[in-house]
């Protein structure tokens, strides 16, 4: 090659490396805006608490000391930040080489997002640290919420558990709080411990039609309510898609004695697809087909030692969810919920995910 010819094709590399340089923020550009085009947006509303478990066979008495021989255990709670930490952790998944075998392309472009109200004081910092630490997105454009951080005792053992509540800025979170174009990005919204955001329920049939008119689908979890008056979801049943709630839940809302009745009893109020969480017997979905006839779908849980069951249900549900986003298969669902809510049992607390 003559020295002539030469200097031209260096001349012609040097201009394509400029361009290419040139053209690389461009690219990136382009791409973020595709992505976010393409984005599946999961968002959460639900309460954040800071939980103190004690693991015990033997509840204390007043006026005595009862020793318990593991330590108490100071965790990320709530059934909001719960079900967060669960979806975010198994959209993860699908990042890593065994997840890569199992998820479609589809749950790449899966986001968990989660409006929340945390307060003030150590605790609020405690719980603002364990959603970063577990890459939990918060939306912070809500406005100034009041009161301490909520917090919760929870005494766990034999199987069972207990609770001592103080909700806190869980419980004065409401539609003021609210910035709607938030909410409006969502394809699906979940509400997660809707009893334990008293000062919400009246404001969130409106923020869910919201969500419902740009498209979203909708779902929720109750929550047992402490004041046992089990109101404020008739305006909100006829929007859902899914309704999640456990046997106790169900049976407390719609005055039933067995699960078919009350499953029967929500899908009258308007609700499309109602899951019941059945403990170790794994749980049942029920909708009605084309005849208006209730059909039901189950599904077992493997059989494994409960360690402690606070978050299984949102472990659940976040399991169920994101199987029903990615492949709206009801039995699939159904299968993952089981699998993440067998998976909570086995370790203490409601938000970890280490067994996963």
């Amino acid at each position: 090659m003559t020295t002539k010819k030469a200097a031209v094709f260096k001349d012609l590399r040097n201009y394509w490396f400029l361009a290419s340089l040139a053209m690389t923020p461009v690219a990136l550009a382009l791409y973020s805006i595709r992505r976010k085009k393409n984005e599946k947006n999961i968002i959460i509303i639900g309460d954040t608490f800071v939980d103190i478990i004690a693991c015990t066979d033997e509840l204390p008495s007043w006026e005595t000391d009862t020793v318990i021989e593991k330590p108490l255990k100071l965790m990320l709670g709530g059934s909001g930040a719960n079900t967060a930490c669960h979806l975010t952790n198994a959209i993860k998944q699908n990042f890593n080489k065994a997840g890569a075998k199992i998820w479609p392309i589809s749950a790449q472009n899966l986001q968990c997002r989660l409006i929340t109200a945390i307060g003030s004081g150590p605790f609020g910092e405690f719980a603002r640290n364990a959603l970063k630490q577990r890459c939990v997105r918060i939306d912070h454009t809500l406005k100034k919420v009041r009161g301490e951080q909520g917090s919760c005792v929870v005494i766990t053992g034999r199987g069972k558990r207990g609770f001592l509540t103080y909700r806190g800025a869980s419980g004065a979170f409401d539609g003021s709080n609210f910035n709607l174009d938030f909410v409006r990005r969502g394809d699906h919204v979940h509400v997660a411990g809707f009893f334990n955001m008293e000062s919400l329920i009246n404001d969130l049939p409106k923020i869910l039609k919201e969500a419902r008119t740009r498209g979203a689908t909708l779902s929720l979890t109750p929550q047992y309510d402490a004041s046992e008056k089990w109101g404020g979801l008739d305006k909100i049943y006829p929007l859902l898609a899914h309704l999640i709630l456990n046997e106790t839940e169900a049976m407390k809302l719609a005055s039933s004695i067995e699960n078919a009745g009350a499953a029967e009893y929500f899908l009258r109020k308007g609700v499309e697809n109602v899951v019941i969480t059945r403990g170790e017997l794994g749980a049942s979905l029920y909708r009605f087909n084309r005849s208006k006839d209730v059909v039901d779908f189950h599904q077992k849980c493997r059989s494994v030692d409960s360690v402690d069951s606070t978050g299984a249900g949102d472990a659940f549900s976040a399991g169920f969810l994101l199987f029903w986003m990615i492949h709206r298969n009801f039995e699939l669902a159904l299968q993952w919920g089981c699998a993440y809510g067998t998976a909570a049992v086995q370790i203490i607390g409601g938000s970890s995910t280490e067994p996963f």
